[in-house]
């Protein structure tokens, strides 16, 4: 029997069912990170997103799934590392918590209780 699919729309992402790995690449403004680096409060929209990223992750890391999130900016800047941990991602063993931790898992519901998925 195949590994499924956790039933969580993948846009802008990859996932490798076989390896239970999602790879996601963040838009900077987007997921929050230009108004968190400027110890700002994002906007409501950009903070709606945040939150839809931390149930996505923990949803996923509760199904055994591995994430790496890459940043927009990371990956124009510093493609070799990127690569680096994608690669060091890829020969890891056992499935582990989402990468980015400054992303705090949360219980897979947004802020309605409602699954924060797209």
């Amino acid at each position: 029997m195949g590994t499924a699919v956790p039933a969580v729309p993948l846009d802008r992402r990859r996932s490798s069912p076989e390896l239970r790995i999602v790879f996601q690449a963040d838009g900077d403004y987007w997921h929050g990170k230009k108004a968190t680096d400027r110890g700002e409060t994002p906007d409501p929209a950009v903070a709606k997103a945040m939150q839809r990223d931390r149930s996505q992750d923990a949803y996923l890391d509760k199904a055994g799934w591995r994430i790496l999130r890459l940043w927009e900016s990371e990956l124009i800047r510093h493609p070799g590392e990127c690569l680096e941990r994608i690669s060091a991602l890829l020969n890891e063993g056992e499935p582990g918590p989402a990468e980015r931790m400054e992303r705090e898992p949360t219980d897979g519901t947004d802020s309605d209780g409602q699954l924060g998925f797209w």
